[in-house]
């Protein structure tokens, strides 16, 4: 039962998605080669209706996306579309859990990882964060929510160095950072 309401409750967010964005654009499931500055997001879900529902969004949103059921196929997707910019990753799996797969991709790579779980629970989402995650969010989801902090991700990790103001007032003093005086 928990599970049929958790599903009832993604779908309602997603048609409140849909009713505000308002968008005709349809989703692809492979990388539009035609728009090859969006970003890529590899989902590894095995729930079709997530990733479904999650592509179309993203789609929207400007992303493009590829879907893996599970984490061979993932291990698969992530070595053959080296341009993958974020990944978006369920816990529970059938080939495994994604805190071990995460792990032993954090040895190699420093791709962000957002987590899907479906327990809302402190220890899950600290060791999450503490193995490498780069975010955690709890299902059910709001789809305009997972868009979001994919996009806030991204903005704190691709970024190049922060520029600073030449000046800037902080309370009552003025920084000139160009001639390092206060």
């Amino acid at each position: 039962r928990s599970s049929t309401l958790n599903m009832f409750k993604f779908n309602l967010n997603l048609l409140r998605y849909d009713l505000i964005s308002m968008s005709t654009t349809s989703h692809t499931q492979e990388p539009n080669p035609s728009l090859n500055d969006r970003p890529l997001v590899l989902m590894i879900d095995d729930e079709p209706a997530i990733t479904e529902s999650l592509a179309y969004c993203l789609n929207d949103a400007g992303f493009d996306s590829l879907t893996a059921p599970d984490l061979t196929n993932a291990d698969k997707l992530f070595l053959s579309h080296r341009s993958i910019s974020l990944i978006i990753l369920d816990l529970s799996l059938p080939d495994g859990h994604g805190f071990d797969w995460l792990r032993q991709f954090r040895g190699y790579s420093d791709q962000p990882v957002i987590i899907l779980s479906s327990h809302d629970d402190e220890i899950e989402h600290i060791v999450g964060l503490e193995i490498g995650a780069d975010d955690l969010i709890d299902k059910p989801f709001s789809p305009r929510e997972v868009v979001a902090r994919v996009r806030a991700v991204l903005r704190r990790t691709t970024q190049s160095p922060p520029q600073l103001r030449t000046q800037a007032k902080i309370n009552s003093n003025t920084v000139n950072n160009a001639e390092e005086i206060v």
